[in-house]
């Protein structure tokens, strides 16, 4: 299994004029984070070492565990970091990657930073 964990491959940063605490509800909320991830819901306990399972709706109503990824770092309203384990297909080999939200407080409210 090939890591990936040293590249960094794509960086999103934005300031929202609202508290870190709405802005890691949309991170952390299945509700929420169905409505800008492709219809998946992002369920975990957050504890260290436990899953986080993004889970996408089929259109039968139906739902299908579509990502699985460890949460290697759990800082609340800081900071997530989950560890994805990507299986292998034709095309390619299984891979681990890192997923990285960040987040801090600025005059104008909140910086979110995401990296993977």
């Amino acid at each position: 299994m090939k890591s990936n964990t040293s590249s960094l491959w794509a960086k999103v940063s934005i300031t929202v004029p609202i508290t870190k605490e709405k802005v890691w509800d949309v991170l952390t909320l299945p509700e929420l984070t169905q409505r800008y991830m492709y219809n998946c819901q992002l369920h975990s306990s957050w504890e260290l070492g436990s899953k986080a399972i993004w889970s996408a709706q089929l259109e039968d109503g139906s739902w299908h565990d579509h990502v699985v990824a460890n949460v290697v770092v759990h800082n609340p309203y800081e900071q997530i970091t989950l560890e994805i384990i990507h299986q292998a297909t034709e095309e390619y080999p299984s891979e681990v990657s890192r997923l990285y939200y960040n987040l801090e407080t600025v005059p104008e409210g909140t910086t979110f930073n995401q990296t993977r």
